[in-house]
């Protein structure tokens, strides 16, 4: 198939292809299916630099099981009575609600909070309400727009909620503490083309979107004001700053992007693609379905194997390999703090049937599967 895909691709640039416009209003609704994939270790993926007439070959994303989720409106949400002024609702399974409200008169999409597990990155869960909404989509959008954007919100937290960010080493044991975040966005509709994604191809309007984001923690102890103690922690357990580059490709044949590729700051890689799952992936399982644990694909393996980490809550895991003697022949740690992805290099490994599992903190031993690793 993606043979068909690809000759009717390279095909294209022969054909002008006509710009495109999002038109105003064509934002999501309620009642709309949303089917989507995630490339956590994306591979030969290139966004390529600004321009029009482009072409972008993501057909080499890769993911074990698509997201389904429906837009409902807000009252449909477990806490909407804390945001009172949310039209839509959109649920990510049992972990993350975000709420929406339509803005500029039905043209814009603004995010008023979110509740849920590690919204932030930083592994702290609870509800965000945004004193200035974040913005999601804006229509209309055309090539060369540009627009600034800013949003900010504070989170207080209880002591015992907040995972190990070397606290240890504070001076004082605050009871509790705030998380501030203020956002500067910069958005830019720089290229449009053709985008070629798993299962089709769409004309699409690209945007870049580059976010620098400031983070400031404060204690409280007892009847003391709140005290900022961002700069006495590491910066890689609570960063004061954190710059993100992520590009939104939008269609015409969609209400919400068909495809949003993460990058660092630097953009010298791509750390995560959100694509649209075509139909013709519909046998490939859905990730709401799963049980907590980990999966392994593609498997059978020959040389990489991608361990998917799927619906846990955060902490302390350990996976390991064994062949089929229960003799151990890998084995590494992670701190998980959501949905992730590892590669693993199996070449040393000889071809056979090996058993893989997942261990939680405590010991636990949370799935045993199957791995055959076959060799050409």
């Amino acid at each position: 198939m993606r043979s068909i895909f690809w000759f009717l691709f390279i095909s294209l640039p022969l054909v002008v292809t006509a710009q495109i416009q999002i038109p105003a209003g064509q934002l999501p609704e309620a009642g709309d299916t949303l089917l989507f994939s995630t490339d956590n270790l994306p591979a030969s993926i290139q966004v390529g630099v600004p321009g029009e007439n482009l072409r972008w070959d993501f057909s080499t994303l890769q993911a074990p099981y698509v997201r389904r989720t429906n837009w409902q409106t807000a009252d449909q949400g477990q806490r909407s009575d804390l945001f009172p002024a949310a039209d839509l609702l959109l649920p990510l399974g049992d972990r993350i609600e975000s709420y929406f409200q339509r803005q500029d008169q039905g043209h814009s999409l603004y995010r008023l909070g979110a509740l849920g597990s590690d919204l932030l990155n930083l592994g702290i869960e609870g509800t965000i309400a945004y004193s200035r909404p974040e913005l999601y989509m804006r229509t209309p959008l055309a090539f060369g727009d540009q627009f600034s954007h800013t949003y900010a919100f504070q989170q207080t937290i209880a002591a015992d909620e907040l995972p190990d960010f070397s606290l240890a080493e504070l001076p004082i044991s605050p009871d509790s503490f705030r998380v501030s975040l203020i956002a500067e966005r910069q958005d830019a509709v720089d290229a449009w083309g053709r985008l070629l994604i798993p299962g089709g191809f769409y004309d699409v309007l690209r945007e870049k979107r580059v976010t620098v984001q400031q983070l400031k923690l404060e204690a409280k102890l007892g009847p003391f004001p709140w005290s900022d103690i961002t700069d006495l922690l590491r910066d890689e357990d609570f960063p004061n700053q954190r710059t993100f580059v992520e590009y939104y490709f939008f269609s015409n044949e969609s209400r919400t992007p068909v495809a949003i590729v993460e990058m660092g700051a630097n953009e010298r890689f791509v750390r995560r693609v959100t694509f649209h799952a075509s139909p013709l992936t519909t046998n490939v399982r859905e990730i709401d379905d799963l049980q907590p644990g980990v999966y392994a694909f593609p498997n059978p393996a020959i040389i990489t194997v991608r361990f998917e980490f799927t619906n846990l809550p955060p902490g302390n895991y350990q996976l390991s390999i064994r062949n089929i003697l229960g003799i151990e022949v890998w084995r590494e740690d992670y701190y998980l703090t959501d949905n992730r992805t590892e590669r693993v290099d199996i070449s040393n490994l000889r071809k056979g049937t090996y058993l893989y599992s997942l261990k939680n903190e405590q010991g636990k031993i949370l799935a045993t599967k199957r791995l055959v690793v076959v060799r050409p």
